[in-house]
């Protein structure tokens, strides 16, 4: 019960909290709706709590406590509140101020505008999610397979570096043609822009980490200071790459929250509650040592990522229900899990 109070217990007090305000404002409807979105939330994001617990386990103790505690509000306030209204801000040509008021006041169309933006925010979703799930299979040092007959063909790929970008690029032109059959409307060019702006971004936080890690090394006047301070400096473009994951991750369900509610509040509590929940699954796995538990795990959750992408890609054409994604994601971490079960005790039976 103490593990448990420790590791679930800020994510409990909040849900209770949450759903006592919602029911006390709102009645029975609006709580219920409120616990919906929680769990819409976490079982989208499980595979995200895995890919965060890798490259946490990366991090100094103050960078993971940082974005245990600091992240969580940028992930709540900022990628579920302020990333679409900023978006909402640009497709709808409105000024910060007045998408705010539509958000309270005529949630409704604001959710209408936010689906309009829909494609743009899939094809850079997509994108940055299809070069974090190209980054780790393909890598000729890549030896812990769950799926050898699909993983072990991907590190051959890994003969050249720029060989992942070649790949996103002709998926996004792939889809391009498949969605739009053109490549010089407007929809199709701005899809295209998008997906560009994705695999660029994730580039960019990659160059800047390594960029980080050679200054690190090389300048001697930074080895003296107190290794937390240059830990968690140097751990910057890694907390940024979650931020975005986080961001790319959440985009589907911010707008899919507007199919059980128009209003903005109310989705804020239902998805800010799941990310304290996954926050939460994040810390366990980091301190527990999850992943080196369950062997496949790590696996799983980069497949999911992968095939996170390439719905994020369809729900251009075909939207596809928040439920349904999750359940896929699910099933896939599942898989891997018993996966590791089964190899662990076949394992412990040849000792």
């Amino acid at each position: 019960m103490g593990s448990f109070w420790k590791y679930f217990g800020p994510a409990s007090t909040l849900s209770v909290l949450v759903l006592a305000a919602s029911f006390l404002l709102g009645g029975l409807a609006t709580a219920t709706v409120v616990l919906i979105l929680g769990i819409l939330e976490v079982s989208l994001s499980v595979d995200n709590a895995v890919v965060n617990a890798v490259k946490l386990n990366t991090l100094s103790p103050a960078a993971q406590r940082w974005f245990m505690y600091w992240g969580i509000l940028i992930a709540v306030f900022g990628m579920r509140l302020v990333i679409p209204a900023l978006i909402v801000c640009f497709t709808g040509g409105l000024s910060f101020v007045e998408t705010f008021t539509l958000a309270i006041h005529n949630p409704k169309q604001y959710g209408v505008i936010l689906e309009q933006a829909h494609p743009i925010l899939a094809a850079f979703g997509g994108s940055f999610l299809f070069m974090i799930f190209s980054n780790f299979f393909i890598d000729r040092e890549k030896g812990n397979h769950w799926l050898p007959p699909l993983e072990v063909p991907l590190t051959y790929l890994a003969f050249w570096e720029g060989v992942k970008t070649v790949i996103a690029l002709a998926i996004i032109v792939g889809f391009d043609w498949w969605l739009y059959h053109s490549f010089t409307s407007s929809p199709a060019i701005h899809f295209f822009v998008a997906g560009f702006v994705g695999i660029i971004s994730y580039l960019l936080i990659e160059a800047l980490g390594k960029l980080v890690e050679k200054f690190d090394e090389t300048d001697v006047s930074q080895r003296a200071k107190p290794a937390g301070g240059i830990a968690l400096k140097a751990a910057i473009p890694a907390l940024i790459y979650l931020e975005v994951l986080d961001a790319s991750m959440s985009f589907d369900g911010v707008m899919g929250a507007f199919a059980l509610s128009s209003d903005i509040l109310v989705i804020m509590a239902g998805l800010g509650i799941g990310a304290f929940w996954v926050r939460s699954l994040t810390l366990v796995a980091v301190e527990k040592g999850t992943l080196a538990e369950f062997r496949y795990l790590e696996n799983g959750a980069f497949w999911a990522i992968g095939v996170l992408s390439i719905m994020l890609f369809i729900s251009t054409k075909a939207p596809l229900p928040d439920w349904f994604v999750g359940l896929i994601s699910a099933a896939i971490i599942g898989a891997s899990v018993l996966s590791s079960v089964r190899a662990n005790r076949l394992e412990a039976a040849s000792a």
